[in-house]
């Protein structure tokens, strides 16, 4: 099936005659005047089951071009045809290039480069593809490619300005020409555009950041964690992005620059450039509260320059849908100072629980240390005293066999094991009875209650009342009287 013939210098296109101009290409059929372009051998005007019109070779041809035609591949030529007459372009089927002959060949008007639209509904491998590409190129053609092969289609590269793949979908005719239609008028009228991403080459930026509080030093800084690119003002298909400031390359330079335009007292880049250090004393600061999308909505500022986003976009180079840049959406000023605000609060709260928490282990190590020296000391005491009351009646060395040797008055226990449990147990913690301010104070340790000032000043006190109870009790006549019915079971063990 082809759609041109000749007669003579006249070129007749089957698909743009009407009813009755058709009967007059007939008549020229009939007399042998008409002849087939690709051989000049006569030519037959007839139409397809479909009530296509076309031309085919009369008997005794030896020509095999246009013979495995499909009506389906017709009806697709056709419809590429229609689509770029509306359109207002010039477009021939089958036109002799000598070595190539492309379903139809479109004129771009205003351009050096016409287009070779393809239509290839059986299978083709995609050597043979790249050489009838190649082909055309090679005569200064744009190739279209509609396959209805989906293995063709895969075959076909991508990221090519000379070469435009579309899959039309297998089984339906009717389907596939509304997606021909729809991708091939897209093409032409320019919505569909090869983009090799050099565009992406100078995507606007700027550094994104807000008033920080060291908490090492106490003063304020300007963290900046990110910056957020713009790639939506060039293609509109894209979206803006928020990358790590250490991405855009060196980021002590963006940041001495941002000092300079701001007149802030910017981060200090850590050693291996792993994050940014207070510019004061050094101290790291917290982790980032500011997530990516929380900040590509900060108030827009000034452009702090452009940076190549192609290596790190995930793009690669080939077709698109034009769609026209749109603008970025933002917070108010107000909006951005209450997170801010809020993320600052919230770890400024942290910061006082932990300094809360290591005051509070501190106080314990302390008295934990004092407990400890009071039992040496109370222990040391007692056993002194053992020492001065016994020598003088058993001897240095007697008093020491006495202290180490179990007692059954003493529930087999050593007097020395007893004095050390005595001294442990007048020493012990917490208290076996809680005052209120003690109790107060678990509940603060556990975080369950929020002190006030007055009540901040209750352990101190209680803390006083509880050491002043414990030297009494170390001094205190029971421990007299537990050496004295001590040393009356002695005596009697010894002198009856």
């Amino acid at each position: 099936m082809q759609l041109i013939a000749r007669n003579g210098s006249e070129y007749i296109r089957a698909y743009l005659e009407t009813a009755e101009s058709w009967t007059r290409v007939q008549g020229l059929s009939k007399s042998g005047k008409l002849l087939m372009c690709c051989c000049d051998h006569p030519a037959k005007a007839t139409r397809s089951p479909r009530g296509l019109r076309h031309f085919a070779h009369m008997p005794g041809s030896a020509c095999s071009v246009g013979s495995q035609e499909s009506e389906a591949h017709l009806r697709l030529k056709i419809e590429a045809l229609t689509v770029a007459h509306e359109l207002g372009f010039d477009a021939i089927a089958e036109y002799d290039r000598g070595t190539i002959r492309p379903d139809v060949e479109v004129v771009q008007r205003g351009t050096k480069k016409n287009v070779a639209i393809e239509i290839q509904l059986s299978r083709q491998t995609g050597y043979t593809t790249n050489e009838r590409t190649s082909a055309r190129a090679a005569q200064n053609l744009d190739t279209v490619w509609f396959f209805g092969n989906k293995r063709d289609f895969d075959d076909a590269p991508k990221d090519q300005r000379h070469v435009y793949p579309v899959r039309l979908p297998s089984g339906d005719i009717e389907f596939q020409i509304d997606v021909l239609r729809k991708k091939l008028s897209a093409f032409l009228r320019g919505v569909i555009v090869f983009d090799d991403l050099s565009n992406l080459a100078k995507v606007p930026f700027t550094v994104i950041g807000y008033d920080f509080p060291c908490g090492g030093c106490g003063r304020d800084w300007y963290r900046t964690s990110y910056a957020g690119l713009y790639p939506n003002r060039i293609r509109g298909d894209l979206h803006p992005v928020a990358v790590p400031l250490a991405s855009l390359g060196d980021p002590a330079e963006a940041l001495k620059t941002l000092a300079e335009r701001t007149g802030k007292a910017t981060g200090r880049v850590a050693p291996g450039g792993m994050g940014l250090l207070c510019p004061h004393c050094g101290t790291a600061p917290e982790a980032e509260f500011i997530t990516p999308e929380v900040a590509l909505r900060a108030p827009a500022r000034n452009i702090s320059g452009h940076r190549d986003m192609r290596r790190f976009s995930g793009l690669k180079p080939g077709w698109w849908w034009r769609r026209n840049p749109v603008a970025d959406e933002h917070w108010s000023d107000a909006e951005w100072a209450a997170v801010i605000e809020q993320g600052i609060n919230a770890i400024k709260t942290e910061r006082q629980r932990i300094a809360r928490e290591k005051r509070l282990a501190e106080e314990r190590r302390r008295m934990e240390a004092e407990r400890a020296e009071a039992i040496r000391s109370a222990t040391a005491a007692e056993l002194s005293l053992l020492t001065e009351m016994l020598d003088p009646h058993l001897g240095a060395p007697g008093t020491q066999a006495w202290l180490d040797r179990a007692n059954d008055i003493l529930g087999e226990k050593t007097p020395r094991a007893v004095v050390q449990q005595h001294v442990w147990a007048s020493h012990s913690l917490p208290p076996v009875a809680h005052s209120a301010a003690t109790a107060l104070a678990i509940r603060m340790l556990d975080g369950s209650e929020r002190l006030t000032e007055e009540q901040c000043g209750l352990p101190k006190k209680n803390l006083k009342q509880l050491r002043k109870s414990r030297r009494q009790t170390t001094a205190s006549p029971a421990s007299s009287s537990s050496l004295k019915r001590a040393w009356e079971g002695l005596c009697r063990l010894m002198f009856g």
